[in-house]
C-alpha cells in the first residue's frame, strides 16, 4: 500500500468528552487489515479477525484489550460512544461504512478534562515509516515531549499495547509498530481557539 493512503480497513472509536459542546466530539482512528473477507456492509464487526505480527487477533479480544488502556486517558464522565469498521478503496482516501459496535464505556479517572488538551505518542513501523495514537480531551496537562519508558503510566501501558506482537494497529506504510518515540503532552491550538477564542 502506498505511504500515506490510510487502510486498508479502519477503525473508528467515538468518544464524547466534557469539553464545551463546539469541541467535545472526537474519533481515534486505527488502520488495521480484516483477514477473513469478503466482510460486506452489515456484516457483524464481532466476527471481523484483524492481522497482527503474531498471526491475528479477533474484534472482541482487540476491542477488550483496547479500551482496558483507551478509558484510562479520560475523566469518568466521558463517554466512548461507539466503533465503527470502514473500508478504503485502495490508493485512495475513499472509505465504505461496513458495521458499528455500540460500546458506551465511560472514562476511570476522577481528574477534571483539560479542555483542548492533546496527547500524541508516535511510533516506528517494521518498515521505518511512522505512526501515531493522538487522543483529545484527556486530564493530561501540557508539557515537555518525553522518551520512553515515560513518567506517565498511562502513556507506557498504551505505547506497550500499540507495539505488542498482538496489535493489529498499522501504520501508513502499512507495517506493525514495533517501537514508541515519543509521548507528547499538549493542546490543540485549533480546537482552543475554537471554544475560548469567539
Amino acid at each position: 500500500m502506498p505511504i500515506n493512503f490510510p487502510g486498508p480497513w479502519e477503525l473508528r472509536w467515538f468518544y464524547q468528552t466534557d469539553e464545551p459542546a463546539v469541541i467535545n466530539q472526537h474519533v481515534l482512528r486505527q488502520s488495521v487489515t480484516v483477514t477473513n473477507g469478503p466482510f460486506p456492509p452489515g456484516e457483524d464487526l464481532n466476527n471481523a479477525i484483524f492481522a497482527t505480527r503474531a498471526g491475528t487477533i479477533d474484534y472482541p479480544t482487540w476491542k477488550t484489550n483496547f479500551l482496558d488502556v483507551f478509558k484510562l486517558w479520560f475523566k469518568t464522565t466521558v463517554d466512548i460512544q461507539r466503533v465503527e469498521l470502514w473500508q478504503y478503496t485502495p490508493d485512495t482516501f475513499d472509505a465504505t461504512f461496513i458495521s458499528a459496535d455500540p460500546i458506551g464505556v465511560a472514562g476511570t479517572s476522577s481528574q477534571a478534562t483539560i479542555p483542548a488538551s492533546q496527547s500524541i505518542i508516535t511510533f516506528r513501523s517494521q518498515f521505518g515509516g511512522i505512526g501515531k495514537f493522538d487522543v483529545r480531551g484527556t486530564y493530561t496537562a501540557e508539557g515537555p515531549a518525553q522518551s520512553f519508558p515515560t513518567g506517565f503510566n498511562v502513556a507506557n501501558g498504551t505505547a506497550s499495547l500499540y507495539t505488542s506482537i498482538n496489535c493489529p494497529v498499522r501504520a501508513r506504510d502499512n507495517g506493525f509498530f514495533i517501537a514508541a518515540i515519543r509521548y507528547m503532552p499538549g493542546r490543540n491550538e485549533s480546537a482552543f481557539r475554537r471554544a475560548f477564542r469567539n
